[in-house]
């Protein structure tokens, strides 16, 4: 598992030049480099000679920056490669769609001529006969009339959606083809609000757009500092182990807390030429490395050092840890904004692989126990539930003297927050969720697998995720949360501790899971969720394994992990329906429609549910006071709230 760890650089003015003069030039040439590869696709000799008879970099520093090149179209190929999954999704969903609703029109149209022709025959039809009157008649002619241009309009808005995504298909097609893929160096989101282009801003809310509104002479210069930060902003030298301190171009000496920078060609040259001119010595005679006489001279010109490079106790050792054992060490040189915001500093990444070890005596001591985790938009649900399946009570907390909740939801606030500022979020309450789990000593941690690909694609194709009155959509925190952070950090960070990570199929966790565990454990939604999902990776049967890591002979494996949950409630009598061999998939999709969209409808429609032998035909349930949930989980109006995060 890859770590990465990081630090402030405190540099003088001289050597905030010559770091910055490194920065921008090997970013400018990365980018020449991405055109090279990706626009006329040479290959990498040709590349790598070309940069060489520039003489503006080392041999391994063109190597990085081929290497870099080369990472980030990979990356890129795999996305265009997801988002054509996902498109192709789309566009069955909308025909799909389409075609059902052209049905219902046609079914509609056909209605109405049955009306019409009642009302051509009505007054030779005996009056006993007819059911409704002639008005009648006539306000359902309106309202399927109104309900057709309903529907030709949502279909005019689906057909031009379709005409889209088969042009956004036919694009990503056509560069997975050609192996050529677009690049924007800065994000595409800052070009947007260049002041002056109006061309995408009206894309843009007021918020998007910082250089809005005011003069733009002052809007144009503070965007074209951002946009050269954004552009100009990294120094990559790649690990070498067989190179001290893993790296040959840049070293960290972790003992004296030293770094030692080797400077770009160009950069080394132009000192070089600064000291012939101080010691009144031609450059081209301290420039032949055949005169070794003057190579002091030269390795001063190429080389910097930089004291008092500290990082944390924690990241020292394991720095400390890797340049022992002899592993490879990529370095970056980050320019960036400072958390406040107002200046710009120069940041040391390090990164490397991180030698990860069991912790045997409390896996031996572990209680067997299993706890789901729940991700939201506005946080992380969690429970712990038993070898048996049950949840853990709150007196088995008790005879155990645990510091936590078996059950609980830890908050976040996402909202109007830049990625680092997500990142730093979401990193800070894994490791709080973790700490539960530790007091626990839990070695099974359960999540829901984050392949939204199949989700992603009925987004915008006609059909509504869950969504409740107050504005909570799972499609949209799909599309805008940040769920791959979330899935790299809970992996690294339970393979430090050496946890065990499944990913389970998460379908019908929020429905099946308060349906039949949150209302008679008196559960909110997300807590019962997580709760399905622990049984989900205690009973599943493993599908799909994913080897992470293989280091000193220890292999980190995820199991992907399903299981069919039977429609049987526990405060339920046997019944037929608990016996006979249904379709599952159609049982819970039942119950999904019995209860319906607004969550906070859920409970009561789901009792009405239960005690309607029509649509559960064969339950006979014992609806009584242990169904009836705690009043915490009760609005003002008396109306179930299926966020609360208060349980009982």
């Amino acid at each position: 598992m890859i770590h990465t760890i990081e630090t402030r650089l405190k540099l003088n003015e001289t050597q905030e030049a010559l770091v910055d003069s490194c920065v921008v030039l090997w970013s400018t040439y990365y980018r020449k480099t991405w055109k090279l590869w990706n626009n006329q696709q040479l290959k990498e000799t040709e590349i790598y000679h070309e940069l060489m008879n520039l003489n503006l970099f080392t041999s391994r520093q063109v190597g990085s920056l081929i290497n870099k090149v080369k990472t980030e179209h990979a990356k890129i190929k795999e996305l265009s490669k997801t988002q054509l999954k996902q498109q192709k999704a789309k566009l069955l969903n909308i025909t799909k769609f389409i075609a059902v609703e052209e049905k219902n029109i046609s079914k509609l149209l056909d209605e109405i001529s049955n009306l019409k022709v009642k009302l051509k025959n009505y007054h030779n039809t005996n009056k006993a006969i007819l059911k409704e009157p002639k008005n009648k008649i006539h306000e359902r002619i309106n309202k399927l009339t109104h309900s057709i241009k309903k529907k030709n309009l949502v279909l005019f808005n689906k057909k031009i959606k379709l005409n889209r995504l088969k042009r956004s298909i036919h694009i990503l097609e056509q560069r997975i083809k050609f192996n050529k893929f677009k690049l924007c160096f800065g994000s595409s989101q800052l070009l947007k609000q260049r002041p002056g282009s109006f061309s995408d801003q009206f894309r843009l809310t007021q918020e998007q757009n910082k250089y809005k509104n005011k003069d733009l002479n002052v809007n144009l210069a503070a965007w074209e500092k951002d946009w050269d930060l954004a552009r100009n902003n990294i120094w990559i030298s790649i690990g070498d182990k067989n190179k001290p301190q893993g790296n040959a171009e840049i070293q960290y000496d972790h003992i004296n807390k030293i770094l030692k920078l080797r400077l770009t060609e160009q950069t080394a040259n132009e000192r070089l030429r600064e000291i012939s001119k101080n010691i009144n010595i031609p450059y081209e005679e301290l420039n032949n490395n055949i005169n070794h006489k003057y190579s002091h001279y030269r390795m001063q010109a190429r080389f910097m050092e930089i004291n008092n490079v500290e990082f944390c106790s924690k990241n020292q050792v394991k720095i400390q840890q890797a340049i022992a054992n002899q592993q490879p060490i990529t370095a970056k040189i980050i320019k960036k904004l400072t958390p406040g915001g107002k200046n710009i500093g120069y940041y040391l990444q390090l990164s490397f692989e991180e030698v990860l070890s069991i912790h045997q005596n409390k896996m031996n001591k572990s209680n067997n126990f299993t706890m789901g985790i729940d991700l939201n938009e506005k946080g992380l649900a969690y429970c712990i539930i038993k070898a048996d399946g049950n949840k853990l009570s709150p007196r088995d907390q008790k005879q155990n003297s645990l510091q936590y909740k078996p059950c609980g939801f830890i908050q976040w606030d996402l909202k109007d927050k830049t990625t680092a500022q997500r990142q730093w979020v979401i990193s800070n309450k894994i490791t709080e969720i973790l700490a539960i789990a530790e007091d626990y000593n839990i070695k099974d941690i359960a999540i829901e697998n984050l392949d939204f690909s199949s989700n992603m694609g009925n987004m915008n194709a006609g059909y509504k995720g869950k969504t409740n009155d107050k504005g909570f959509n799972y499609n949209k925190m799909l599309s805008s949360f940040a769920k791959k952070q979330f899935s790299d950090m809970i992996t690294r960070k339970t393979e430090r501790l050496g946890m065990n990570l499944y990913l389970v199929n998460p379908a019908y966790s929020s429905i099946g899971g308060f349906s039949k565990y949150g209302v008679v454990n008196k559960l909110p939604v997300d807590m019962a969720a997580s709760l399905w999902l622990a049984r989900q990776s205690l009973y599943g049967e493993v599908y799909k394994e994913e080897v992470r890591n293989n280091i000193n002979n220890i292999s980190y494996i995820r199991y992907v992990k399903k299981h069919k949950e039977a429609v049987v409630f526990p405060y339920d009598n046997l019944s037929k329906q608990s016996k006979r061999e249904i379709n599952h998939k159609k049982e819970w999709n039942t119950i999904a429609l019995a209860l319906g969209k607004n969550r906070n409808s859920w409970y009561k429609n789901f009792i009405n549910y239960i005690n309607n032998k029509t649509m559960n035909e064969g339950v006979n349930p014992k609806v009584g006071k242990t169904l009836l949930l705690p009043k915490e989980l009760f609005s003002s109006d008396n109306e179930y709230d299926p966020f609360a995060i208060n349980p009982s």
